[in-house]
């Protein structure tokens, strides 16, 4: 590799720096001082040919050479002060080469936290500081980014009084030229909460930042009060339970500028996360996403479920990823997305899966309309986020639809899995200069109460109002009566019902919604169960009503020890305001075999149909199945092998998934492992092979580990053959 000699030189600068650290120290053992790292060495050699039905060969290979040491130090200076230090230096060198032509390129990354703190039963100080940098070159030209950040945290815990909170951060973002890039954030956050009783909160926050655009010539001050009120209790007895919260928020804001670009970005806070797998026969137009309340909950290194590496696809699971959130007012406006995931991306694997992504919203989580992209879906530099301006949208539901990683883009193991953490909305909008203080207040009051009218009757209640109060926007509220009901008939049968009516203004009118359903279910032995379930719902839109009911009915049983079957049936009809009608069909079945612990064996069935008719439009059908089949045999614990078979057929194409795979692990308990991985895929005409055998050395465990893989991936089709061949070998060692 030509840029292998600055190679050197990076990480005799990475082992000094971590030397130069340790030294600082007296000479003890390492985690008696708190301080420990890693050194690892990453190489990985990919090569292979493309030929297309003319019989025209095209070659390609690349190197990738990464260096990465990691070190971090926690040390108690007093009993009451502590410091702590954690640091990255990162160096990634790669070249490619295509038909003739060849490109380097070169990606450095430094990292430093550090932390000061002081803690006491009364008061607590943290100073910190943070230092990061990133730069990379290539064919398109070098460019570098810095970070500094100081921050100070102070905290007050008086007897019988509230505690409080001040944290004061600086951050400073510029290129060493300050010709591209140079921005301040000043920011400042005060907060408090009060419990004078059990059952009630009182919490109130102060907000202030000032971000500098030093090269647009503008800045701008935002100043946010919270105050939030809540309390419980239980009235008439104590037979309801009762909640009521209320919010007020102010923001005033003010542009002081030279030039203009000055903006403001200020984040939508969802009611609840959603997600799905697509599972055939849903489509991103036509589908009912479940809640997945860790995609909003505001952390952004915890998985929640979504995986976007090429895992899944060796696996054969095809099927689109989709995050969503269900906003609180569906007058709310957004127009710019944060997808989080688990880890840094190369730009090639960052640039793929942003060419698969897509937006769509809804107003009832089961009719989807694309939302455009308003510009090119950027990774963060210091982030690990998908940024995705779309067009300003203000809807009930948005998701963003994403395809995970295919083999040819990568056969990184690192990127085997790729999890979704966060989905963040926000809303940025264009401020003019020299305008005075604007203000946007608002306020939301929630009640809530249940009570029981009986044994088997619930009632429950909501009230949710919300005003901007003066400001733009409307005036929203929401009310919604429910009664639950459930019985349990006997020893095998249970009945349900629930009806509840929603009657909501979110500034386009008075609409309401009705829904009804009831439920029957029997077990009449522990292996075997069945469920008959109605429901129906009835809304306003476009000034008429639409109407849906469905049926469904399921039954499973184990019928001997290690076999089991389920089938399930389902039935959908549904009218429009405009006359369309729509009637659907939904039927599965499935079996499950495993006559000893080695071997398994599964096969499922799935038909969908739709048609639609009315409106002045012809009638129109669509249909669909899904037969799959799937074989699993590990006679001993070091040897495993799967195959399985998909077929698809729906009105506009059939498609065959087919997929084989053997593991060998014969040192799985020892120090050296060894395994061989094969699979193979033949879906749309298009086969792909791919052969990965792997070996795993702990040398002088725990000290180093050495992990070397091989991995042949061939691609056949009427117009293309390809095969790609990646060797990978990294070295990590525990300082």
């Amino acid at each position: 590799m030509r840029a292998r000699g600055a190679s050197a030189g990076w990480s005799r600068a990475a082992l000094a720096a971590g030397a130069a650290l340790a030294l600082c120290w007296p000479a003890r053992p390492a985690h008696a001082e708190g301080l420990s790292g890693s050194l690892s060495t990453d190489y990985t050699r990919t090569w292979g040919t493309a030929t297309d039905q003319s019989g025209r060969a095209e070659s390609t290979g690349n190197d990738a050479l990464t260096e990465r040491l990691l070190f971090s130090l926690d040390r108690r200076l007093w009993p009451a002060l502590a410091f702590s230090a954690a640091g990255l230096l990162e160096q990634d060198f790669a070249n490619s080469a295509l038909g003739g032509s060849l490109t380097d390129s070169t990606a450095r990354a430094a990292n430093l936290n550090t932390a000061l703190a002081l803690s006491g039963p009364l008061f607590n100080a943290t100073v910190g500081w943070v230092h990061r940098l990133s730069s990379s070159g290539g064919l398109a030209g070098a460019s570098t980014l810095i970070l500094d950040g100081e921050s100070l945290l102070l905290g007050w815990r008086p007897s019988g009084l509230p505690p409080v909170a001040l944290r004061l951060e600086n951050t400073w973002t510029r290129d060493p030229t300050r010709t591209g890039t140079d921005t301040q954030v000043r920011s400042a956050l005060l907060t408090t909460s009060f419990s004078p009783a059990r059952a009630v909160s009182l919490s109130y926050s102060l907000s202030a930042t000032n971000p500098v655009d030093n090269l647009a010539q503008s800045q701008l001050w935002t100043v946010t009060q919270s105050l939030h009120g809540g309390v419980t209790g239980k009235l008439f007895t104590g037979q309801t339970t009762v909640s009521a919260n209320v919010d007020l928020s102010d923001q005033r804001s003010k542009v002081g500028a030279l030039g203009g670009g000055a903006t403001r970005t200020t984040q939508v806070l969802p009611q609840g996360g959603l997600s799905l797998v697509e599972a055939f026969p849903a489509t991103p137009e036509l589908d009912v996403l479940a809640g997945n309340p860790a995609l909003v909950d505001g952390s952004t290194t915890a998985a929640v479920g979504l995986n976007l590496g090429f895992g899944p696809a060796l696996a054969g699971d095809l099927a689109l990823r989709d995050a969503g959130a269900q906003l609180l007012d569906a007058a709310a406006a957004v127009n710019l997305l944060y997808l989080w995931v688990d880890r840094r991306l190369p730009d090639a694997v960052a640039q793929a899966l942003a060419a698969g992504f897509a937006v769509y919203q809804s107003d009832d989580n089961q009719r989807w309309t694309q939302v455009a992209l308003a510009g090119p879906v950027r990774f963060g530099t210091f982030d690990n986020r998908f940024e995705l301006p779309i067009a300003t949208t203000a809807a009930r539901n948005l998701k963003l639809v994403a395809r995970a990683l295919g083999t040819a883009v990568t056969t990184d193991r690192q990127l085997g899995d790729i999890f979704v953490t966060e989905l963040q909305l926000f809303l940025v909008e264009a401020l003019s200069s020299g305008q005075e203080w604007q203000a946007r207040s608002s306020g939301a009051a929630q009640l809530a109460a249940r009570t029981p009218l009986g044994k088997d009757l619930a009632h429950d209640v909501t009230l949710l109002l919300r005003s901007p109060l003066g400001g733009p926007g409307p005036n929203t509220w929401q009310l919604g009566n429910g009664l639950t009901f459930s019985r349990k008939l006997n020893r095998i049968w249970l009945a349900g019902a629930r009806a509840s009516r929603q009657d909501f203004d979110q500034g386009q009118g008075h609409r309401g919604e009705t829904q009804v359903g009831a439920s029957l279910s029997v077990t009449p032995l522990p292996t075997t169960s069945e469920s008959l379930t109605w429901s129906a719902r009835w809304a306003d839109a476009n000034g008429g009503m639409t109407f849906t009911q469905g049926v469904s009915l399921f039954a499973r049983a184990q019928l001997y020890r290690g076999v089991g079957v389920q089938a399930g049936y389902g039935f959908t009809a549904g009218s429009e305001p405009t006359g369309l009608s729509t009637r659907s069909t939904n039927v599965t079945a499935g079996l499950s075999v495993e006559p000893n612990p080695q071997l398994s064996l599964s096969g499922t069935y799935g038909h969908s149909g739709t048609r639609s008719f009315g409106a002045g439009r012809p009638e129109t059908r669509s249909a669909g199945d899904n037969l799959s089949a799937a074989i699993s045999f590990r006679p001993f614990a070091a040897l495993f092998a799967s195959a399985g078979l998909t077929w698809l057929s729906s009105t506009e194409r059939s498609n065959t998934l087919a997929s084989f795979s053997v593991g060998a692990s014969p040192f799985r308990d020892g120090d050296l492992q060894v395994a061989i991985n094969y699979s193979e895929t033949l879906q749309d005409g298009l086969r792909t092979r791919i052969l990965s055998p792997g070996l795993r050395w702990n040398l002088g465990t725990p000290v180093a580990l050495l992990t070397v893989t091989y991995a042949r991936s061939s691609t056949d089709s009427e117009v293309l053959h390809s095969t790609v061949n990646t060797f990978n070998a990294s070295l990590q060692l525990r300082l």
